[in-house]
């Protein structure tokens, strides 16, 4: 599985949170056609050097469903068991888990 985030910004110590996911699942390195991604409203001004990487402002997530521990839940991750991706990912997972 290939994993990707974006964030309200760099500081997950500081309360940025993750408002988007993405994954693929992969066999032998090729993608198969499965994916889940999902938007979320974690009410927290985007940092303005994230909204320029990623283009997700506060107006578009006003629609999506607000976040909770409950929201992440149906992904099947814990601190312990985050995906070996990107360390700022792992960060934002284990950090929202761990509160």
């Amino acid at each position: 599985m290939v994993l990707d985030t974006e964030t309200t910004g760099l500081n997950y110590k500081s309360g940025d949170r993750i408002i988007e996911v993405g994954c693929v699942e992969l066999s032998n390195h090729v993608p198969t056609g499965k994916t889940y991604q999902f938007y979320c409203n974690v009410e927290k001004t985007i940092d303005e050097g994230a909204r320029r990487v990623h283009g997700i402002s506060n107006d578009f997530l006003k629609k999506d469903p607000k976040a909770s521990k409950k929201f992440y839940k149906p992904m099947a991750l814990d601190k312990e068991n985050v995906p070996e991706f990107k360390p700022m990912s792992k960060n934002f997972f284990k950090g929202l888990f761990g509160r």
